[in-house]
């Protein structure tokens, strides 16, 4: 997993900057003209000379500071009468909000493109890595969120996903192809750690046709990793590459163990 530094403030064209533009919400749900629609890579608001990171990011949303100076992400239907919504088209820092897409998709001009997904099912899948995600995830204390297809039922993979739900490595279960899209739609592409520094948030879509990896990737969920095959065949695998990385991390413990000293 990659992890990212913040952008540098003390930049000319960022201290020259203005502080973002708030305009109260006319009615409850309805947003002012021209608010500034949230993507769901770091942004930062300049609000009283300081750039600031709003709470809970997510797509399709916006940026309402709260009374106690708070900056949050809401959905429209969930801002309310006179609250102060931020304005503006820009994401590079001159209307006072700034996007960091540079820093999760490599691109040197910083321009978050769609429709650009690879996802095939001739692609070879990394079981060892996922595995790897889920036990960090796990020992961190993590919540790693399923969103299951009927596929997941209907087969022998029932008895994978109990395994899963009893070793600890299901936060949250969720179901149905809609509910993987919509979820990845609310997901930032992005985890603050404790010291303030961000990682990619890792995002895993499994479907047995290309067409919901590629959905969800063409949306903006554009860190996911795309793995097509069924059902059965990945969670039995993927069970698989994670027991053998728990077993190979007990053995490493116990030779690392000092040896009970003979008497």
């Amino acid at each position: 997993m990659t992890a990212f530094s913040h952008p540098d403030f003390s930049a000319e064209r960022f201290a020259h900057a203005p502080d973002a533009r708030f305009v109260p919400a006319p009615s409850d749900g309805v947003l002012p003209e021209g608010f500034f629609s949230t993507t769901n890579l770091p942004t930062y608001v300049r609000v009283a000379g300081r750039w600031r990171m709003p709470r809970e990011p997510r797509m399709d949303s916006v940026l309402v500071l709260e009374p106690d100076g708070e900056l949050w992400v809401r959905e429209g239907r969930r801002v309310r009468a006179g609250d102060p919504v931020a304005v503006g088209f820009a994401e590079d820092g001159s209307d006072g909000i700034f996007v960091h897409a540079e820093a999760f998709l490599g691109d040197s001009s910083g321009e978050f493109k769609f429709m650009t997904s690879e996802v095939s099912r001739e692609k070879p899948i990394d079981y060892g890595l996922m595995a790897r995600i889920l036990i960090a995830e796990r020992e961190r204390g993590g919540f790693p969120v399923w969103v299951a297809g009927p596929a997941l039922v209907h087969s022998r993979a029932r008895a994978d996903m109990v395994w899963f739900v009893e070793q600890g490595f299901v936060g949250a279960l969720l179901a149905a192809a809609l509910h993987a899209i919509a979820t990845g739609n609310m997901l930032p592409a992005f985890v603050t750690e404790p010291d303030g520094s961000l990682r990619e948030l890792p995002t895993i879509c499994v479907d047995s046709s290309e067409f919901v990896v590629s959905k969800l990737k063409d949306r903006g969920t554009h860190q996911a990793f795309g793995v097509v095959t069924n059902a059965q065949d990945f969670m039995h695998i993927l069970r698989l590459y994670v027991e053998r990385e728990l077993a190979a991390a007990e053995l490493a413990l116990a030779a690392s163990a000092p040896s009970p000293t003979a008497r």
